[in-house]
């Protein structure tokens, strides 16, 4: 174009600092990509020759459904996570051991029963030579001032444990609520990045055709084409970043209440 009198040296002079600035990008692109591989190599314990490659588009389904709010995350979390099913099941445990040592302290009661059915029963008298039956019912009832002090330590205990099981489980239900909250924020937010960026995209896409058009009536300069260009392709990065962060924030919603991604 500046060879046919069209463009100008300076618009020349623009675009090879643009190429050049292009060229810088893409070589810490393509750094930054080496760098991940190797990362990721390590992560998933696969030898460094694996060839790494994207398994699934950014814009197909992970087959789960978010809930409508934040609330409703955290109820699905405290109802399906495991470790929360856990704790839950040692606190009613430790609420059992509790009771159960509160009744050590309490007198004991013992009833024992027998029955004798022999020839001769030394229990009929006078003895009979015969096959005869008798029985006999026994309570006993025992309490120890030892026993009571040992168990009374032991109960104490008990509690202690128990007071320290249900600070863990509100610990636990604690932190999914605030990350319970920060994921379906992440969410939200890349839902609207997508909306955001897919109008972007066709802004971009129609600016840049429309330079194009002009550059070829002569009604536009190369430097207003190679501007257009460059806006387009940051907005088909920020519609792939859109797409990746949704598909992140998932990731996330799904660990928070205890499914594994796709």
């Amino acid at each position: 174009l500046v060879a046919a009198g069209v463009a100008s040296k300076p618009d020349l002079a623009d675009a090879k600092a643009q190429l050049a600035h292009a060229r810088l990008g893409l070589s810490r692109a393509s750094a930054g990509v080496d760098v991940t591989a190797v990362v990721l190599r390590r992560l998933l314990n696969l030898p460094d020759t694996e060839d790494l490659a994207l398994g699934e588009g950014l814009g197909d389904g992970v087959g789960f459904t978010p809930p409508a709010t934040s609330e409703q995350l955290l109820r699905l979390a405290m109802q399906d996570r495991a470790e929360v099913k856990a704790l839950r099941s040692v606190v009613h445990a430790r609420k059992k051991f509790v009771k159960a040592k509160h009744g050590s302290r309490l007198p004991h009661v013992a009833v024992n029963g027998n029955v004798n059915y022999a020839n001769p029963n030394t229990r009929v008298i006078p003895l009979q030579d015969e096959f005869s039956s008798s029985w006999d019912v026994s309570l006993i009832l025992s309490w120890s001032p030892n026993d009571f002090s040992t168990a009374r330590h032991e109960t104490e205990r008990a509690e202690l444990d128990l007071i320290q099981a249900e600070a863990d489980l509100r610990s636990l239900q604690d932190g999914l609520a605030i990350a319970a909250t920060s994921a379906f924020t992440e969410y939200r937010t890349a839902q609207q990045e997508i909306q955001a960026s897919t109008q972007g995209l066709a802004a971009a896409e129609e600016g840049y055709r429309a330079r194009r058009d002009l550059l070829t009536a002569g009604a536009a300069s190369s430097t207003e084409v190679l501007n257009a260009e460059t806006r387009l392709r940051r907005a088909q990065l920020e519609f792939i970043n859109a797409h990746a962060n949704l598909r992140i924030a998932l990731s996330k919603l799904m660990h928070i209440v205890g499914r594994a991604a796709p």
